[in-house]
């Protein structure tokens, strides 16, 4: 048959339209072809998302799909707890108890908090502590927006990408950290005692590291022993390289000082 969009003799699978025809109506609401990795806003006024099917976000999507419309719900029709925006923000605060602290006032009660916490700026803002030291209360929360935007017509990998560089220059210390405890079980505090342990220097040739990346000296790299996974100090990056090129042989470190002895 005939699809009566792409005018091709193809077979019919939903709606009158062939397989393609269909998955694009399905998602944007159109049957128009669009460039792979285009961004597709939503069709609704004023919204910012992207549409992910038949031309809705999938905030407008669940709207229509609860209510019937795409309105926003006013706060005196919420009807139960369920339906309230803050919800979200106080199930993560929760969810992520055991990473910091909760005041008693917001631990059990969710209405106390929505009534300390207020309306939320917009539907991009996110949720945090203002002093990471504190628990979650009335007088230590803050509303931040996203450091990166997506660029209109950004496909997702190029867009996660760019995010993903941009929160590793703003948390340096953070990522750091995250890296240290991935790859060898070691906070950065220990990282950093060691290293005072060390003297601050590499501990074979007792010099500081000169390696650098973009214009930057870089840490001491950390040694350990792949077998067992030991942490066993911090070297330079040319003693570390020498290790490895030795497959930290000792038998063949000591043939290669007879070596260089005779």
């Amino acid at each position: 048959m005939t699809c009566p969009s792409c005018k091709r003799e193809i077979k019919i699978v939903a709606k009158g339209y062939c397989r393609a025809c269909y998955e694009r109506f399905h998602k944007t609401g159109t049957t128009e072809y669009q460039r792979k990795g285009k961004r597709t806003p939503c069709h609704i006024k004023d919204c910012e998302n992207d549409a992910i099917t038949k031309g809705l976000c999938d905030k407008h999507r669940k709207r229509l799909e609860r209510h019937g419309h795409t309105e926003d719900t006013r706060p005196d029709s919420w009807g139960s707890v369920e339906k309230h925006p803050l919800l979200h923000s106080w199930r993560w605060m929760q969810r992520y108890s055991g990473m910091h602290d909760i005041c008693p006032q917001w631990e059990d009660d969710f209405l106390q908090f929505a009534l300390d916490v207020g309306d939320k700026p917009s539907s991009k803002h996110k949720f945090y502590r203002a002093d990471d030291t504190k628990p979650h209360g009335p007088g230590n929360f803050v509303w931040k927006l996203s450091v990166t935007e997506r660029v209109e017509g950004e496909d997702d990998r190029t867009f996660k990408n760019r995010r993903a560089k941009v929160y590793r220059a703003v948390r340096k210390e953070a990522h750091t950290g995250y890296d240290l405890k991935k790859n060898y079980s070691l906070t950065l505090a220990e990282y950093d005692a060691l290293l005072q342990k060390q003297g601050g220097c590499c501990a074979i040739c007792e010099k500081d590291e000169t390696m650098k990346i973009k214009g930057k000296v870089i840490r001491l790299s950390v040694d350990h022993c792949h077998e067992t996974g030991k942490v066993r100090g911090l070297l330079c990056t040319r003693c570390n390289t020498g290790l490895g090129n030795f497959s930290d042989d000792i038998d063949r470190l000591k043939q290669a000082i007879d070596y260089l002895g005779k």
